[in-house]
């Protein structure tokens, strides 16, 4: 039976690789702690540096005594696990075939990261610089487009947040009213992970899981939570933990399953921000 001769390295690395391309959100994140994951309910442990303190030079005692360092741990709890099952017609051809792999790999992936995106977006709740709100959301055009990303990148510099780095997730609305004050080199072609250019010190990327938010009961992309920060303020794990082979009980057919496990948390919310946007 062709089972039996099912790589399920193959195939799980194919998705992850395909995960990386379609993410958006997922790729503005950092995975410094991503470690070891194994199954849903794992911990990633973060170790987050303190302070250190510094002192005038006595050239007559010399030096203080060493400071002990001192830092703090956090936990990010992979608490999330998403399945996927389809059918293959022969495990054997298919796997003999990488372009076909791929193929079966993208179909999955985006499935997947579709969830895993607007579970990402969901962050906006944990950003400490916000500009509107639901009830008073700013009404995007060609000129407050622009404004709104530039007040934001000024409370970052507030905050001390480093330039480089810095990112912005934007609805199809909100990319549309940049696009039609702002042109040439501000913008480029559309490349991977949903990116099409560079404004206001920010990496741009534009996805329609941005979060939504009712506010009078519009239509979808009216109301969007445009997400803004640095590639420190959230982190995530994820891991294709299981992929497997097997005989459908009713199908002459060969079938594959998976299990997406990840986890996410705003380690740095000062390095996140929020604009309440409204299509004008």
């Amino acid at each position: 039976m062709s089972v039996q001769n099912f790589i399920p390295e193959l195939w799980s690395a194919r998705l992850l690789a395909n995960l990386d391309k379609a993410h958006v959100f997922g790729s503005v994140v950092n995975r410094d702690y991503e470690g070891e994951i194994s199954n849903q309910g794992d911990t990633v442990h973060i170790q987050q540096a303190g302070d250190i303190s510094v002192f005038d030079y006595d050239k007559v005692n010399g030096l203080n005594a060493p400071e002990t360092v001192k830092s703090t741990s956090r936990d990010l709890l992979i608490d999330q696990a998403k399945a996927f099952n389809f059918m293959v017609d022969d495990i054997d051809k298919v796997q003999a075939n990488v372009e076909l792999v791929d193929r079966y790999a993208q179909r999955a992936a985006y499935a997947v990261n579709d969830i895993f995106d607007k579970y990402i977006a969901g962050h906006y709740v944990d950003a400490t610089h916000k500009i509107g709100d639901d009830a008073s959301p700013i009404t995007i055009d060609g000129t407050t487009a622009y404004e709104q990303l530039s007040k934001m990148a000024t409370l970052l510099d507030e905050a001390n947040v480093p330039q480089e780095g810095r990112w912005a997730v934007l609805p199809p609305f909100y990319y549309e009213a940049l696009r039609s004050q702002n042109s040439g080199a501000m913008f480029e072609e559309a490349k991977e992970n949903g990116r099409v250019g560079r404004l206001a010190g920010f990496d741009l990327r534009m996805s329609n899981n941005v979060a939504q938010f009712t506010g009078d009961g519009t239509a979808t992309f009216t109301n969007s939570k445009v997400l803004v920060g640095h590639n420190m303020a959230i982190s995530v794990a994820e891991q294709i933990v299981k992929t497997e082979a097997y005989r459908p009980e009713k199908f002459f057919a060969d079938a594959i399953r998976g299990l997406h496990v990840y986890g996410s948390k705003t380690t740095q919310p000062d390095a996140l921000g929020v604009i309440a946007a409204a299509r004008a």
